[in-house]
């Protein structure tokens, strides 16, 4: 019985296939045979694996930003202790550009003191189209929303990052 059943494990061995993979050649090239099945037929093929890299290569000139002028337009509203800020964000100086800005937030607590939070926030776009963001901060315990501006910093306000022709909101190419 023992003698039979080694038999069958030999005889089922021999019908399957196991790739012999060779050890890698030149260039990390690796070949060996397989038995395929191609339309029902089984059919010994060989195998070669061969591994590949891409590389793009970056622009030779570095794309170098120019300040624009952006014009933020801003609505603000509580909504119990969470103040709304919706803004909208234009330049008709470039079409794809970024930049960031200062919302300054003033309330008033239960004793009437005033206190001032000031969160930065940033934008950017890849075409000519207007921005529009909704932030929405914390009362911070306060219960009075007093008013809420909006302060560019010094730089980087707005900075084109592509073509400065004189894109213009809704205008399309």
């Amino acid at each position: 019985m023992k003698k039979n059943l080694i038999l069958v494990v030999i005889v089922w061995l021999s019908g399957c296939s196991f790739p012999a993979v060779a050890a890698p050649t030149e260039n990390g090239v690796k070949k060996w045979q397989e038995v395929k099945e191609i339309d029902g037929e089984k059919v010994k093929v060989q195998v070669i694996s061969k591994p590949t890299s891409t590389t793009f290569d970056a622009p030779a000139a570095s794309v170098e930003l120019t300040a624009c002028a952006a014009n933020i337009v801003t609505d603000y509203w509580q909504e119990d202790d969470l103040i709304k800020v919706e803004t909208l964000v234009e330049n008709t100086q470039c079409g794809p550009s970024k930049g960031r800005y200062t919302v300054k937030v003033r309330t008033r607590n239960d004793a009437g003191d005033l206190n001032t939070s000031k969160y930065q926030e940033q934008w950017s776009r890849d075409d000519n189209g207007t921005i529009k963001a909704i932030h929405t901060y914390s009362m911070n315990g306060h219960k009075e929303l007093v008013r809420v501006r909006i302060q560019p910093p010094f730089n980087g306000a707005c900075l084109c990052t592509g073509d400065t022709t004189g894109a213009r909101p809704g205008q399309t190419d």
